[in-house]
């Protein structure tokens, strides 16, 4: 039993030395590959059988967005997890830590980034968890994300008016923000680690204590 206690002990210290690495997802790239997986579901739905934009949820057209844009994001290697997406009733599309690889969010996998519609501006807006944000002009007017702008405009109608995201005020990150971003992460982490481990040497060893 004492020798068991002592690999779990040492399991657990070996664990807690080895830090995962601190990243910040790039918004740039995030809308780069965004926008262009929405041109090219958007070309694929423009035919001259193409029925107008529907304000209906549809839920297999949403579902073969994210699933590609995920797919798109984790080919990318923009973080060292899996990136899951899905958007929600009011087509805000949330990026998020998708441990399962199975593009469900799951009761604990954190959002990483959500792209949001500022139809006031011709914008979609992508934010993180920093509190970074870009912009990045509609561009076109694809099939795909005109559904969306249905979806949003919808969604934020009668009661809900009031509660439609307000871009006007909001500052943007500058165009190279990412590396002061990720700096600044890595800084913030640092000082997490020295005040925890200063604590803990305050506090005596408070570790593991395996006895004679």
């Amino acid at each position: 039993m004492k020798s068991y206690a002592v690999l779990v002990a040492t399991a657990l210290l070996i664990t807690g030395c080895g830090q995962p690495p601190v990243e910040v997802i790039d918004l740039n790239r995030v809308l780069d590959i965004m926008t262009d997986v929405l041109d090219e579901q958007s070309a694929a739905d423009m035919d001259p059988s193409s029925t107008p934009v529907a304000t209906e949820r549809d839920l297999a057209k949403e579902k073969a967005f994210s699933e590609t844009f995920a797919q798109r994001l984790n080919d990318a290697n923009l973080l060292s997890q899996p990136i899951g997406v899905q958007i929600d009733e009011s087509a805000q599309v949330i990026g998020f830590e998708d441990n399962n690889q199975d593009n469900s969010r799951q009761l604990g996998e954190k959002e990483i980034f959500k792209v949001q519609i500022d139809d006031q501006g011709g914008r979609l807006i992508a934010t993180d968890t920093e509190n970074n944000a870009r912009p990045r002009s509609f561009g076109g007017s694809g099939f795909l994300l005109g559904y969306m702008l249905a979806r949003h405009n919808g969604f934020y109608s009668g009661a809900r008016s009031g509660l439609k995201p307000d871009f006007t005020r909001r500052s943007m990150s500058p165009q190279n923000y990412h590396t002061d971003a990720v700096n600044r992460a890595r800084a913030r982490s640092s000082a997490f680690r020295n005040s925890s481990t200063s604590s803990r040497s305050r506090g005596g060893s408070g570790g593991f204590s395996f006895g004679k």
